[in-house]
This record gives C-alpha cells, structure tokens and sequence, in this order.
C-alpha cells in the first residue's frame, strides 16, 4: 500500500507494523511507529500503549490488512489484540479500509474487529463465483 501515497502531497504514516514502518521511511514518507510490544510473527506493535495512542489520533484514511472476511461480513484476525488496535484505528478514521487477497474470502478467525457493512474492502480481482458469495451490502473495490 505504502508506495501508492507517496504522491500524496504531506502524507503521514502512522502504524502499528514494523514493516509499514521501514517501507515508508525507504520511500521517504514522514512515519510514526506507535510503542508497545512487538509480536515476534506478524512485527505488529500491541498492547494497552500502542492502544492509548491510537485512541489520541484522528485519521483522514486508514488501510488495515485482514486474515479472513465471512459470508456474514465478519471481518477476522486470530489474535485479540490486535483486533483491539484494528477496531481503534477504524473507530479513528474519516474513511476506511480493509486490504484482504480474494483468498482471504471465505475465512473465519478467532477474533472479528469489523464488519463489511462498516468499511471498505479493496482486494485482488474476484471469480464471479466468489463475488456471489459475498454479502449484499458489501463494498468492494477490486485493485487495478
């Protein structure tokens, strides 16, 4: 995602994930990196601290990655916490939305922080088969 906003005039970058965080500095976009602990699997910084300072900033857009989206429209993630700063960063931005592959469609994990009626979902190019099984009242945005 990070090479997307580099032509956007004064963009910011505030994460949770190391990653995000080195990519956007290599691409020479301001970056703020939130503290807490960091899971040795995914790099994703949680914890009450990384959730307090969510909770202090409002976002224009936020792009959040998902494990699995159900037929219910249940977005998932298997660990709790991070389903907290999930929900938080939803719950801080203007707009919106939840990067997922096609292949993430159709799965379920431990934890749910959003539903598809509540965001926007942008993922890779859907089989019809898989765009009539998704919710009615999803919206979809498929990656060019």
């Amino acid at each position: 995602m990070v090479p997307f906003l580099v032509e956007i005039p004064n963009v910011k970058i505030i994460t949770n994930g190391v990653e995000t965080a080195l990519c956007s500095l290599n691409h020479g976009i301001k970056t703020f990196l939130v503290g807490g602990e960091v899971k040795d699997d995914t790099h994703a910084v949680i914890g009450q601290t990384a959730l307090a300072q969510i909770k202090a900033m409002n976002f224009t857009a936020s792009f959040i990655g998902a494990n699995g989206i159900e037929q219910n429209g249940n977005i998932t993630t298997p660990d709790p916490e991070e389903a907290a700063i999930k929900m938080a960063e939803i719950k801080q931005a203007r707009h919106a939305y939840v990067l997922a592959d096609s292949s993430k469609l159709g799965e379920r994990n431990f934890a749910v922080f959003a539903n598809t009626k509540d965001v926007c979902v942008i993922t890779d190019s859907l089989k019809n088969s898989q765009k009539s099984a998704l919710p009615a009242e999803i919206t979809l945005e498929e990656a060019k």
